[in-house]
């Protein structure tokens, strides 16, 4: 499924802000529908709409040059993963504690 239009309305601005012509320019100069060049990116763009940070890393490593759609796809995947939430460390049993300290202490190896 394509990412959000608003999404890419959203990206197409930062960039346009950020090369001006340059970004733009390469398509409209060409007499080329950026409606058909937004619809492109929201395609190979699909998918990071589970993962918006990988879209925000992207925009906050931008290259010196406009990307292009793989260039800035390859940016978002470089993202470091997101983080999973973790469940809680388990309390240690008191009891097994105590045996294993006792067969240390002993020099005894296992402890059930």
């Amino acid at each position: 499924m394509a990412l959000n239009p608003k999404w890419i309305d959203q990206i197409f601005a930062r960039l346009s802000v950020r090369y001006g012509s340059a970004f733009l320019g390469r398509w409209t100069n060409a007499g080329i529908d950026l409606e058909l060049v937004k619809a492109d990116w929201a395609e190979e763009l699909a998918g990071f709409e589970r993962n918006p940070e990988a879209l925000k890393h992207a925009l906050q490593h931008l290259p010196v040059e406009p990307p292009n759609v793989m260039q800035f796809r390859a940016l978002a995947n470089g993202a470091p993963p997101p983080e999973l939430p973790r469940l809680p460390e388990p309390k240690a049993d008191p009891e097994r504690v105590q045996r294993a300290l006792q067969a240390a202490r002993l020099g005894i190896k296992r402890v059930a």
